[in-house]
Protein backbone atom coordinates (compact mmCIF):
# COMPACT_ATOMS: atom_id res chain seq x y z
CA UNK A 1 0.00 0.00 0.00
CA UNK A 2 2.85 2.41 0.00
CA UNK A 3 2.67 3.06 -3.61
CA UNK A 4 -0.15 4.59 -2.85
CA UNK A 5 0.81 7.95 -1.37
CA UNK A 6 2.88 9.08 -4.41
CA UNK A 7 -0.47 9.62 -6.30
CA UNK A 8 -2.41 12.71 -6.69
CA UNK A 9 -4.89 12.94 -3.50
CA UNK A 10 -5.02 9.30 -2.82
CA UNK A 11 -2.67 9.23 -0.14
CA UNK A 12 -4.94 11.65 1.53
CA UNK A 13 -8.24 9.66 1.18
CA UNK A 14 -6.84 6.32 1.97
CA UNK A 15 -4.83 7.40 5.16
CA UNK A 16 -8.26 9.06 5.82
CA UNK A 17 -10.47 6.05 5.55
CA UNK A 18 -7.52 4.04 6.97
CA UNK A 19 -7.77 5.47 10.16
CA UNK A 20 -11.73 5.72 10.57
CA UNK A 21 -11.94 1.67 10.34
CA UNK A 22 -9.64 1.78 12.97
CA UNK A 23 -10.85 0.59 16.68
CA UNK A 24 -9.84 3.11 19.76
CA UNK A 25 -10.46 0.86 22.33
CA UNK A 26 -12.47 3.01 25.52
CA UNK A 27 -9.18 1.84 27.95
CA UNK A 28 -6.72 3.58 25.64
CA UNK A 29 -8.83 6.70 25.26
CA UNK A 30 -9.17 6.89 29.05
CA UNK A 31 -5.27 6.46 29.31
CA UNK A 32 -5.14 9.41 26.45
CA UNK A 33 -3.61 11.86 28.61
CA UNK A 34 -5.26 15.67 30.19
CA UNK A 35 -8.07 16.84 27.95
CA UNK A 36 -7.18 19.47 25.44
CA UNK A 37 -8.62 22.97 25.82
CA UNK A 38 -11.74 23.75 23.94
CA UNK A 39 -10.62 26.70 21.95
CA UNK A 40 -7.80 24.89 20.26
CA UNK A 41 -10.13 23.48 18.11
CA UNK A 42 -13.36 25.15 16.82
CA UNK A 43 -17.15 24.35 18.53
CA UNK A 44 -18.59 22.83 15.31
CA UNK A 45 -17.90 21.93 11.73
CA UNK A 46 -19.54 22.65 9.16
CA UNK A 47 -20.35 20.64 5.51
CA UNK A 48 -22.09 21.23 2.00
CA UNK A 49 -21.72 18.48 0.39
CA UNK A 50 -21.25 14.60 0.80
CA UNK A 51 -19.14 13.11 -2.28
CA UNK A 52 -18.85 9.27 -2.57
CA UNK A 53 -15.46 7.53 -4.06
CA UNK A 54 -15.53 3.91 -4.64
CA UNK A 55 -11.33 2.55 -3.83
CA UNK A 56 -10.36 -0.63 -5.34
CA UNK A 57 -7.24 -1.91 -4.19
CA UNK A 58 -5.66 -5.42 -3.89
CA UNK A 59 -8.44 -6.99 -5.12
CA UNK A 60 -11.22 -5.22 -2.48
CA UNK A 61 -13.58 -2.29 -2.83
CA UNK A 62 -14.67 -0.07 -0.26
CA UNK A 63 -17.07 3.28 -0.51
CA UNK A 64 -15.83 6.40 1.00
CA UNK A 65 -18.16 8.95 2.08
CA UNK A 66 -16.63 12.57 2.29
CA UNK A 67 -18.50 15.65 3.94
CA UNK A 68 -16.80 18.97 2.14
CA UNK A 69 -17.32 22.52 2.81
CA UNK A 70 -16.49 24.62 -0.89
CA UNK A 71 -12.79 26.81 0.22
CA UNK A 72 -12.89 25.06 4.02
CA UNK A 73 -9.25 23.95 5.41
CA UNK A 74 -10.84 20.86 6.50
CA UNK A 75 -12.87 18.14 5.16
CA UNK A 76 -14.86 15.07 7.10
CA UNK A 77 -14.82 11.13 5.81
CA UNK A 78 -17.74 8.90 7.06
CA UNK A 79 -17.41 5.35 6.28
CA UNK A 80 -20.82 4.06 6.95
CA UNK A 81 -23.65 6.06 6.28
CA UNK A 82 -27.23 5.32 7.70
CA UNK A 83 -29.58 7.10 5.50
CA UNK A 84 -28.59 11.28 5.92
CA UNK A 85 -28.43 10.45 9.85
CA UNK A 86 -24.68 10.94 9.69
CA UNK A 87 -24.74 11.33 13.37
CA UNK A 88 -24.39 7.93 13.91
CA UNK A 89 -21.43 7.06 11.93
CA UNK A 90 -17.64 7.66 12.98
CA UNK A 91 -16.79 10.67 11.48
CA UNK A 92 -12.80 11.41 10.95
CA UNK A 93 -12.32 15.30 10.36
CA UNK A 94 -8.74 16.41 8.65
CA UNK A 95 -8.34 20.12 9.48
CA UNK A 96 -5.35 21.19 7.66
CA UNK A 97 -5.43 24.90 8.96
CA UNK A 98 -4.86 23.53 12.66
CA UNK A 99 -2.61 20.57 11.37
CA UNK A 100 -5.31 18.42 13.64
CA UNK A 101 -6.82 14.93 12.56
CA UNK A 102 -9.78 14.63 14.84
CA UNK A 103 -12.06 11.22 15.18
CA UNK A 104 -15.07 10.97 16.63
CA UNK A 105 -17.13 8.10 17.68
CA UNK A 106 -20.00 6.67 20.26
CA UNK A 107 -17.61 4.83 23.20
CA UNK A 108 -18.87 3.28 26.34
CA UNK A 109 -17.67 6.62 27.86
CA UNK A 110 -20.05 8.24 25.76
CA UNK A 111 -19.38 10.33 22.61
CA UNK A 112 -15.63 10.30 22.57
CA UNK A 113 -12.98 12.85 20.50
CA UNK A 114 -9.55 11.76 19.66
CA UNK A 115 -7.33 14.46 18.37
CA UNK A 116 -3.77 13.86 16.55
CA UNK A 117 -1.40 16.13 15.73
CA UNK A 118 -0.63 15.81 11.66
CA UNK A 119 1.99 15.13 10.78
CA UNK A 120 4.36 17.90 9.13
CA UNK A 121 4.98 16.71 5.05
CA UNK A 122 8.64 15.71 4.16
CA UNK A 123 9.87 18.02 0.92
CA UNK A 124 9.17 16.12 -2.25
CA UNK A 125 11.93 15.39 -4.13
CA UNK A 126 11.14 12.69 -6.68
CA UNK A 127 11.21 12.90 -10.60
CA UNK A 128 7.66 13.79 -11.78
CA UNK A 129 5.74 14.46 -14.82
CA UNK A 130 2.45 15.73 -15.99
CA UNK A 131 0.99 15.80 -19.28
CA UNK A 132 -2.54 15.93 -20.57
CA UNK A 133 -4.15 13.32 -22.28
CA UNK A 134 -7.88 12.54 -23.26
CA UNK A 135 -10.74 13.29 -21.91
CA UNK A 136 -13.77 11.42 -20.51
CA UNK A 137 -17.69 12.20 -19.08
CA UNK A 138 -17.94 11.37 -15.37
CA UNK A 139 -21.74 11.51 -13.82
CA UNK A 140 -22.30 13.75 -17.02
CA UNK A 141 -19.21 16.24 -16.27
CA UNK A 142 -16.44 16.63 -18.88
CA UNK A 143 -13.08 15.56 -17.07
CA UNK A 144 -10.03 16.21 -18.44
CA UNK A 145 -7.01 13.43 -18.25
CA UNK A 146 -3.66 13.49 -16.86
CA UNK A 147 -0.60 11.07 -16.81
CA UNK A 148 1.42 11.22 -13.84
CA UNK A 149 5.29 9.79 -14.44
CA UNK A 150 6.91 9.17 -10.93
CA UNK A 151 9.61 7.25 -9.62
CA UNK A 152 6.91 4.75 -8.02
CA UNK A 153 4.84 4.46 -11.31
CA UNK A 154 2.06 6.19 -13.33
CA UNK A 155 -0.85 7.30 -12.64
CA UNK A 156 -3.66 8.76 -14.55
CA UNK A 157 -6.33 10.81 -13.42
CA UNK A 158 -9.58 12.47 -14.65
CA UNK A 159 -10.91 15.64 -12.87
CA UNK A 160 -14.05 18.51 -13.75
CA UNK A 161 -13.66 22.27 -13.83
CA UNK A 162 -17.54 22.03 -13.78
CA UNK A 163 -18.36 21.39 -10.17
CA UNK A 164 -18.06 25.10 -8.83
CA UNK A 165 -15.59 23.79 -6.03
CA UNK A 166 -12.48 22.10 -5.36
CA UNK A 167 -11.28 20.32 -1.53
CA UNK A 168 -7.88 19.37 -2.53
CA UNK A 169 -5.86 22.62 -2.34
CA UNK A 170 -2.47 22.76 -0.39
CA UNK A 171 -3.76 19.21 1.21
CA UNK A 172 -1.00 16.71 0.44
CA UNK A 173 2.35 16.36 -0.79
CA UNK A 174 1.00 16.72 -5.01
CA UNK A 175 -0.42 20.14 -4.25
CA UNK A 176 0.14 23.26 -6.68
CA UNK A 177 2.22 24.86 -3.61
CA UNK A 178 4.77 21.29 -3.61
CA UNK A 179 4.73 21.28 -7.45
CA UNK A 180 5.97 24.12 -8.39
CA UNK A 181 9.81 24.49 -9.65
CA UNK A 182 9.43 20.99 -10.99
CA UNK A 183 9.03 21.92 -14.24
CA UNK A 184 5.10 21.00 -14.77
CA UNK A 185 3.16 23.36 -17.26
CA UNK A 186 1.67 25.85 -14.86
CA UNK A 187 -1.84 25.85 -16.24
CA UNK A 188 -1.89 22.23 -15.48
CA UNK A 189 -1.13 22.79 -11.91
CA UNK A 190 -3.64 25.11 -11.71
CA UNK A 191 -6.47 23.13 -13.11
CA UNK A 192 -5.31 20.38 -10.87
CA UNK A 193 -5.63 22.98 -8.32
CA UNK A 194 -9.06 24.31 -8.70
CA UNK A 195 -10.53 20.50 -10.21
CA UNK A 196 -12.49 18.25 -8.29
CA UNK A 197 -11.07 14.91 -8.53
CA UNK A 198 -13.33 12.48 -10.41
CA UNK A 199 -11.00 9.65 -11.13
CA UNK A 200 -8.04 7.72 -10.52
CA UNK A 201 -6.07 5.01 -10.95
CA UNK A 202 -2.11 4.18 -10.35
CA UNK A 203 0.16 1.17 -11.55
CA UNK A 204 3.18 0.81 -9.85
CA UNK A 205 6.53 -0.26 -12.10
CA UNK A 206 6.75 -4.18 -12.41
CA UNK A 207 10.45 -4.00 -11.22
CA UNK A 208 9.08 -3.15 -8.02
CA UNK A 209 8.42 -6.22 -5.40
CA UNK A 210 5.89 -3.62 -3.03
CA UNK A 211 3.97 -2.30 -6.50
CA UNK A 212 0.75 -2.10 -6.00
CA UNK A 213 -2.19 -1.22 -8.45
CA UNK A 214 -5.16 1.47 -7.38
CA UNK A 215 -8.14 3.05 -8.64
CA UNK A 216 -10.77 5.29 -6.44
CA UNK A 217 -13.77 6.52 -8.49
CA UNK A 218 -16.43 9.39 -8.12
CA UNK A 219 -19.95 7.28 -7.65
CA UNK A 220 -22.01 10.17 -6.29
CA UNK A 221 -22.11 14.25 -5.51
CA UNK A 222 -25.08 15.15 -3.28
CA UNK A 223 -25.82 18.84 -1.76
CA UNK A 224 -26.05 18.16 2.09
CA UNK A 225 -26.16 20.29 4.76
CA UNK A 226 -24.63 18.86 7.63
CA UNK A 227 -22.94 20.04 11.03
CA UNK A 228 -20.95 18.67 14.04
CA UNK A 229 -21.40 19.80 17.45
CA UNK A 230 -18.01 19.21 19.11
CA UNK A 231 -19.51 20.59 22.34
CA UNK A 232 -21.10 17.29 22.52
CA UNK A 233 -18.23 15.32 22.95
CA UNK A 234 -15.24 14.56 25.71
CA UNK A 235 -11.99 15.65 23.88
CA UNK A 236 -8.58 13.74 24.39
CA UNK A 237 -5.88 13.96 23.06
CA UNK A 238 -3.41 17.10 21.61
Amino acid sequence: MKKLITVMMLSLFVMACKEDQRVTKSAELALAGAYIPQDKIPSSYAFNWRITYEMEANDKKMDCHYMVKPKASYFGVVMELNGNDLSKNTITIKDFGRRKSLNLRKGKGGKLLYVRDMPELKDNDQSITIERIGTKDILGATCQGYKITMDAGIGTLYMTQDAGFAFNKDFEQYSKKRLEGKGIDASILNELENGLLMEMSFEGHETDASASASKMTIKEMTELKFSVDLSEYKIIGG
